[in-house]
């Protein structure tokens, strides 16, 4: 397919850096996750040479100042690569918190992120997502157009009815997507959290019921 603006072709390239992320062609996020890895090699080699001198509220912090903000800028979009290219950030979380308690290289680290309270790589996707599903599910129905309640869809007066409607995956790329993803993630929200205040009152209680389902550390 030739894409032209008035006399010019536009040339088909690979991977386009846009706002610090790397958009492919293909849409499967390996260059920035390969972007992202080279990123906290760094800062993984950096906490490294100094945890023998640094306590772990110190290290925690050199956490959220060279991990967390490269983890979680854009990961509403790059999160929902697939797993197998996933893997290879979740690894490189995993060393760094590890790094922070001094502990082994093969310790298991569920109970590390429930004591330090920091949310995995595939939660902090989560929460992002939750976050957007929040701020649109208190929207008035009639301007909103990213994701329709069940009501919109059926007159059925059944306990969901107010919920977002999974709409159904035709491709693997729509089942990525936000619209289909979004309303998933916010049924599995407990009620509670869901009727929070405010978003930050919503981020703390929902921060909290993940962080709960880690499990502790012996």
């Amino acid at each position: 397919m030739i894409i032209k603006i008035g006399d010019e072709i536009l040339k088909e390239k690979e991977n386009v850096k846009f706002l610090g992320l790397y958009i492919d062609n293909k849409l499967n996020w390996q260059e920035h996750i390969k972007n992202l890895k080279s990123k906290l090699n760094s800062s993984i080699y950096a906490m490294n040479k100094v945890k023998r001198q640094l306590n772990t509220n110190i290290l925690t912090t050199l956490y959220y100042t060279l991990i967390y903000p490269y983890i979680d800028y854009g990961i509403t979009l790059w999160g929902s690569a697939y797993s197998t290219h996933l893997k290879k950030i979740m690894v490189m979380q995993k060393k760094s918190v590890r790094i922070i308690v001094k502990a082994k290289y093969n310790e298991h680290t569920d109970p590390i992120f429930k004591e330090l309270k920091i949310l995995r790589l595939e939660d902090i996707y989560k929460l992002n997502i939750a976050k957007y599903m929040f701020g649109i599910h208190t929207l008035p129905v009639n301007i909103n157009k990213i994701v329709i309640n069940n009501r919109q869809v059926h007159e059925h007066n059944t306990r969901n009815i107010n919920n977002p409607h999974v709409r159904q995956r035709k491709t693997q790329v729509a089942s990525k997507s936000f619209r289909h993803i979004g309303p998933l993630i916010w049924y599995q929200i407990p009620i509670a959290v869901k009727d929070s205040k405010s978003i930050k009152s919503f981020k703390s209680k929902y921060t909290k019921h993940i962080l709960h389902g880690y499990s502790a550390r012996l």
